[in-house]
């Protein structure tokens, strides 16, 4: 499901990926290393500087935090994507402060990130330590904590097929350059992934004019910025996708350990292409989704359910609803709102929490990312849960 994708990818690492030499609209290449099978372990660490949960949006709360997972080397499988990760303790950000890291654990799933009490601030300059496997490691360079990126160009716009368009956004001291990726979502069968990706280096302009090819059929694309640190500026141009692979770059003291830890900060925008476009502009189809009633069939036809199968969810009446649902505890809960109003609420546990729970009142053990913003009535949400397993729920609901 592509809420979930967008989520999953901010919450590991930001969607950034590189052609080489000048700013001309292309696709990212990838590199090839045979040193990344000898690794014993690989680790994707990050400050990042964005939104709430990495969706930026000018409502939300600024984030700037440290996030953190390792995986290990199988023995058998060279491809890192592949690997599976690793529990590392003693995770710690090492500067003008010493940050211990929290673990946030889904089943075998394990991240590490800057607790909600020791916010970052732009400008303060950190190195990463942990321990994995009684093995503790260091980064060999420093990574500066960036302002938030804001793009500024207007979201939920519509354009015709095969029309150019231009991004522009804020400037961010500390950074080496700039990146612009643009994916392609297919809405007819809600892929979990974009169908397509481009991502265009821009150097330190602040404003970039996308090529209509990019935009060459109907549907609705994702724009995101990237600011990237200079201690990962020298490997940009021969980095792929690092939200779903690892670059064959070994920057921490232990020659056996895969990995660096740098800076980022992120921004996105929604863009409607075409005739698709113009359909979701005029919100002509949402009488018949109103009138759906079996959402349970809706939902086992267009997302992942995850491992174990879909949590059924309830949502009562009024601004304040209860949330319930059914299968054990839950990991994440997250409420979102059609337009531009994106994340009214979300919730992370390493714990897990129970059923059920009332909007806006933050249960014992729960992390709130995204404070409760006020529901407003007859206007539609959409809630999302993800359990222990990995499994997931949603429903919808319009108080």
């Amino acid at each position: 499901m592509k809420t979930l994708y967008s989520l999953a990818s901010c919450v590991i690492l930001i969607l950034a990926a590189t052609g080489c030499g000048d700013s001309n609209d292309k696709k990212s290449t990838g590199p090839t290393d045979p040193g990344v099978q000898d690794a014993d372990y690989a680790i994707m660490a990050m400050i990042f500087s964005g939104g709430e949960a990495g969706m930026a949006k000018p409502a939300q709360t600024p984030y700037i935090g440290a996030m953190v997972s390792v995986f290990r080397n199988p023995g058998d499988n060279a491809n890192v994507d592949d690997w599976p990760m690793q529990q590392a303790t003693d995770v710690k950000l090492i500067g003008a402060r010493e940050i211990p890291l929290q673990e946030m654990s889904f089943g075998d799933y394990f991240y590490y990130y800057t607790p909600e009490d020791q916010p970052l601030a732009p400008g303060e300059t950190y190195r990463l330590r942990l321990t994995i496997d009684g093995r503790t490691v260091t980064s060999t360079k420093t990574a500066t904590a960036m302002e938030p990126l804001r793009i500024t160009t207007e979201d939920y716009q519509v354009i015709d097929v095969g029309q150019s368009f231009e991004v522009a956004w804020t400037n961010v001291a500390h950074t080496a350059g700039y990146a612009v990726a643009v994916a392609y979502w297919d809405e007819d069968s809600w892929d979990d992934e974009p169908d397509s990706e481009t991502v265009i280096l821009v150097g330190m302009n602040t404003r970039h004019t996308l090529s209509g090819s990019l935009f060459d059929q109907d549907g609705e694309y994702g724009i995101n910025v990237i600011a990237y640190g200079e201690s990962i500026a020298p490997h940009i141009a021969n980095w792929e996708h690092w939200a779903h692979d690892i670059p064959p770059v070994y920057e921490f003291d232990d020659s056996r350990i895969l990995g660096t830890f740098f800076a980022v900060s992120s921004d996105e925008i929604t863009l409607y292409v075409g005739e698709e476009g113009d359909d979701w502009d005029d919100r002509d189809d949402w009488d018949d989704w109103d009138d759906h009633d079996d959402w349970d069939d809706w939902n086992d036809d267009h997302f992942d359910n995850g491992p174990t199968g879909q949590i059924p969810v309830t949502v009562s009446s009024g601004t304040q609803p209860e949330i319930s649902w059914s299968g054990g505890n839950i990991m994440m809960l997250m409420v979102l709102a059609d337009g531009s109003d994106g994340e009214m609420w979300y919730l992370l546990s390493t714990t897990g929490l129970s059923s059920p729970i009332t909007y806006g009142n933050v249960p014992a053990g729960a992390m709130e990312m995204v404070p409760a913003r006020p529901l407003t009535p007859g206007t539609r949400y959409q809630v999302i849960v993800v359990g222990e397993e990995g499994e997931v729920g949603m429903a919808m609901f319009t108080p």
